[in-house]
């Protein structure tokens, strides 16, 4: 430390013209964030004001310290490392400043903040950035959109969240106009609320479409709702998330200006109740009718996971080159208001994920055919008036349970979802 010292008073010495040179020491101040997210990393600078009135940069020459020391380490450039906290935790940065015989000290408390499952996010400039999924999920009714937003500034009209647009053919998606206003897409309708996002905050935007009507949701309180003459979706068969697939994906019309993480997309009509309940929890991924999932926690690469069962993984920009493009968002951290607590709660019913129970009789042979929601591998069972068969669903939502010498008529139904029932005639 006196080496510093005396290099610090050299350097500060011969910086000046003779009549304003640094002689006295008065303070000591840390520049600096007073709040940094676990797993993340911050700059702060010391800096020392002297009897000329001049402040100067003597971070290097400072002695940097933290206490208690157990959730940060700081290194003697200033660079804070914050280390990953399971609830949010305070550390106390001091610096001390030796000029001459003179010593100050300061210091300053940093508030680390445990940011829980949601970690990672996709920052959008709305300039053609994208996340490109090839997976035709947006034409299909029941459906439920939802994803939490941050937007960065209010730049033009329809600023896009998600979209399976085509041009004068509106398909199903989220947006917001310039006034920050929610609104919504349907097949020959764009509208939009009354209820305004705030800019730089986090908000939860939801759509659900159902036969003939959708409801628009801000933080999980219905702000718009109308029947409609529905027709069969019928858009594109991919669609973009921070971007309107309607667009050319070299104009920037309606691109989305921020963080957009926790994407779902649903085969399912939610109910305002679900949302609420559902909107602050990491999912699972295996829950009944929940047919894509992006969590944005993939942090680096060209390349987001899906995070359910049936792999509708997406891609960055433009194209899946591992080198990049323009139109590639930008990996940063969320601060989406996640918690930790688990989804159990929320009771996703495995009934709203069925879709059709068929049966048949072939040469008094019953056959039972089931279409669901449900991702692979899930497990239900069949009952043929007391005699059951397990059914696993295959990658398409379907499974089958036959009964071999069957007479007369049977009715079967699925245990644990008893409207859900069918009867075949198998004769004498």
């Amino acid at each position: 430390m006196k080496l510093r010292s005396k290099i610090a008073s050299f350097l500060l010495s011969g910086s000046c013209a003779a009549a304003v040179c640094a002689q006295d020491l008065e303070s000591l101040r840390i520049e600096g964030p007073a709040e940094v997210v676990e797993n993340a990393q911050a700059v702060f600078v010391v800096y020392a004001l002297f009897d000329n009135g001049l402040e100067y940069n003597v971070t290097l020459f400072s002695s940097l310290s933290l206490a208690p020391g157990d959730h940060a380490v700081i290194d003697p450039f200033g660079v804070f490392t914050a280390f990953e906290v399971s609830e949010d935790a305070t550390e106390v940065l001091a610096a001390k400043f030796t000029f001459g015989d003179q010593t100050r000290q300061a210091t300053q408390p940093v508030r680390i903040r445990d940011i829980g499952p949601a970690r990672h996010g996709l920052l959008f400039d709305a300039d053609l950035d994208r996340v490109h999924v090839e997976a035709d999920l947006l034409n299909h009714l029941p459906l439920t959109l939802e994803a939490w937003v941050r937007l960065d500034s209010l730049w033009t009209d329809h600023m896009t969240v998600i979209s399976n647009n085509r041009p004068f053919y509106w398909g199903h998606g989220i947006q917001i106009n310039r006034s920050g206003h929610l609104g919504v897409m349907g097949h020959d309708f764009q509208e939009y609320s009354n209820a305004a996002l705030t800019v730089g905050a986090w908000h939860h935007v939801a759509v659900v479409y159902d036969v003939g009507l959708y409801r628009l949701y801000l933080d999980a309180r219905e702000v718009k709702t109308r029947t409609y003459s529905q027709q069969q979706p019928d858009a594109r068969p991919y669609f973009w998330i921070g971007k309107n697939t309607a667009d050319d994906g070299n104009t920037r019309e309606r691109d989305f200006p921020g963080i957009i993480d926790e994407v779902r997309v649903w085969h399912l009509a939610l109910e305002e109740d679900d949302l609420l309940c559902a909107m602050t929890k990491r999912l699972d991924g295996d829950e009944p009718g929940l047919v894509a999932y992006y969590r944005f926690d993939d942090a680096a690469g060209q390349h987001t996971v899906d995070a359910t069962p049936f792999g509708h993984d997406g891609f960055l920009g433009g194209n899946d080159n591992p080198d990049g493009d323009r139109a590639d968002p930008t990996w940063v951290i969320s601060l989406a208001p996640l918690t930790n607590d688990t989804p159990d709660e929320c009771g996703f019913d495995s009934c709203e994920a069925m879709v059709r129970l068929k049966v048949r009789c072939v040469d008094f042979k019953l056959i039972a055919k089931l279409q669901t929601l449900l991702p692979p591998g899930a497990e239900l069972t069949l009952d043929n008036e007391g005699k059951r068969r397990q059914v696993v669903i295959d990658e398409r939502g379907r499974g089958k349970a036959t009964w071999r010498e069957q007479f007369g008529l049977h009715t079967v139904y699925i245990v644990g979802c008893e409207d859900f029932v069918d009867a075949a005639n198998c004769g004498p």
